[in-house]
């Protein structure tokens, strides 16, 4: 009996045709010749042929294809799928499917979590711990030089914990791309990023509080820029997260980028026309960027940022708190989480961060045109005071709203549309400094970004510098003084007392009208 084992279909054919044909056929004629009685002879070594010829090519297509087309295609769409959906999945699982094929009897102190170990939950990764759930959104390389501790990279974790207090420290499998090589290391620390607001009534009803995981880089693997990470409570564990690691490292840095979360649709209903010029108003300043993070995008605006999206100012940013939390993205603690997510998205590519909502900006005054000439003029001041230059750099907060406009002539000469453009009076006082402020930010000394200041440094000489209001100064455009950051009702009141004519944001009118037509016309609305 002859037995054809193939590992493919051309080795299949060639055992099946090995059989001479000729041969075969010569012989029929003499069987044939001899006797009819020969007949089932010659039929069942043809049976026996197809057999062998069949039973190869089942061999090869059995070894060789081990997936349906159906298989594969689903495979396809759900990779997919998670690819637009959990932004911080490594790369590597939508590869080469061999970098995929996990040992189950491999150590599993070495073992890379398979897809089907993680815990997703919207744009986050969960991982349960004796201290409650913890819930992972991005990691972020940074190799800045670190005062006391230069000898090693960091890799950062931003996510949120169920619970205030975490009371054990957790261990991070840093895992390397092209190669089997992992580490296991102990994280140095685990920082609350919403420290400022600890104190305040309302902090216990949060169940989603920002933290920062922060572990070290063995010297060993010190020209090697991790992948990915899991945080794991004890070695050897099954893991149930592995977030990419983003190194994104520029050649040349750019000056400013904002970060802002959300649109405030319901609390403007001139969402548009105060979009279109707040936008044009941070490019004329020199800005670079923006990053908007958004959780649910209307429909009906899109339109709007896909314009600036299409000339690379913005980038957007879809992000979706996790499920069964209880918790809006408004919610001020989440704030904490995007800010520094931005932060680290941004140390290697801009020298500066800033954040601002659509309601705000920050003016130079006198001659003084662009953010970039505020703080070279700052700087030396700094220099020659302190001989030193400050990581933050703050500006004092004037209101300007709709109720102190009311009380005098409109100017006809500014479009409607420019709501900033037709607000010309603010309020004499300016908000405390503890209270409310506008900052820009140095992101190659920043380790922690709060609400308004650095909450903390990668040095150790971090202070904040303010800026006289004759070179820089924060307008924050509201309807009335009925609320006021930081302050009771009756503070703010004082406000609409003394107003001050203030026409510094005038020397942009004319270029922010030129760019708010040509966006309106590509958007495809009038103002």
């Amino acid at each position: 009996m002859i037995v054809v084992i193939g590992d493919n279909l051309l080795y299949a054919r060639k055992v099946c045709y090995s059989i001479n044909m000729t041969s075969i056929q010569k012989k029929y004629r003499t069987i044939f010749k001899k006797s009819t009685r020969n007949l089932k002879l010659v039929v069942l070594i043809l049976i026996l042929w197809g057999i062998i010829s069949y039973t190869g090519l089942y061999f090869y297509l059995a070894k060789s294809k081990p997936e349906g087309i159906y298989d594969q295609v689903a495979k396809a769409k759900l990779y997919k799928l998670l690819e637009n959906n959990v932004p911080n999945l490594p790369e590597r699982y939508f590869g080469n499917p061999d970098d995929l094929r996990f040992d189950d009897d491999h150590d599993p102190c070495e073992k890379y979590p398979s897809l089907q170990d993680l815990a997703f939950n919207n744009h986050f990764q969960e991982m349960y711990m004796e201290d409650g759930t913890s819930y992972l959104y991005s990691a972020h390389y940074d190799d800045r030089p670190l005062t006391g501790n230069s000898e090693h990279a960091m890799v950062r974790i931003l996510g949120f914990i169920n619970k205030p207090e975490v009371k054990v420290r957790y261990y991070c499998q840093l895992w390397f791309k092209d190669t089997s090589d992992h580490a296991l290391v102990y994280m140095t620390s685990i920082e609350r990023l919403d420290k400022e607001l600890i104190g305040e009534d309302d902090i216990a009803s949060y169940s989603l509080i920002p933290y920062m995981f922060s572990c070290p880089v063995p010297k060993k693997y010190k020209l090697m820029v991790p992948d990915s990470v899991s945080i794991l409570e004890k070695p050897c564990q099954n893991l149930t997260n592995n977030i990419q690691i983003e190194s994104a490292e520029a050649s040349t840095k750019d000056n400013f980028c904002v970060c802002k979360l959300g649109l405030e649709v319901s609390d403007f209903p001139d969402i548009f026309d105060r979009f279109i010029e707040w936008m044009n108003m941070l490019e004329i300043l020199g800005v670079e960027k923006v990053l908007l993070y958004e959780e649910d995008i209307d429909s009906t605006i899109y339109p709007m940022l896909y314009y600036y999206i299409n000339t690379g100012f913005l980038e957007l940013i879809e992000f979706k708190l996790p499920d069964n939390t209880g918790k809006s993205s408004k919610a001020v603690h989440v704030n904490y989480l995007t800010y520094n997510d931005c932060l680290y998205k941004n140390i290697y590519s801009y020298n500066y961060i800033t954040t601002l909502g659509l309601n705000e900006i920050i003016i130079p005054k006198r001659s003084l045109t662009t953010w970039k000439e505020v703080l070279n003029l700052v700087k030396a001041d700094f220099r020659l005071s302190k001989n030193s230059v400050p990581s933050s750099f703050i500006f004092s907060n004037a209101y300007f709203t709709d109720t102190m406009k009311s009380k005098h002539e409109t100017n006809d000469k500014i479009p409607s549309y420019l709501i900033m453009q037709q607000n010309a009076y603010r309020s004499t006082r300016f908000s405390p400094e503890q209270a409310y402020i506008g900052s820009i930010h140095d992101t190659s000394r920043a380790e922690v970004l709060g609400m308004q200041r650095i909450a903390k440094c990668i040095d150790t000489n971090c202070y904040n510098g303010y800026v006289v209001p004759r070179e820089g100064l924060m307008h924050r455009y509201q309807k009335d003084m009925s609320k006021c950051v930081g302050e009771t009702a009756n503070s703010c009141a004082v406000y609409e007392m003394n107003t001050t004519l203030d026409t510094s944001i005038h020397k942009y009118l004319e270029g922010v009208d030129i760019v708010y037509k040509h966006a309106v016309q590509f958007v495809g609305f009038k103002g």
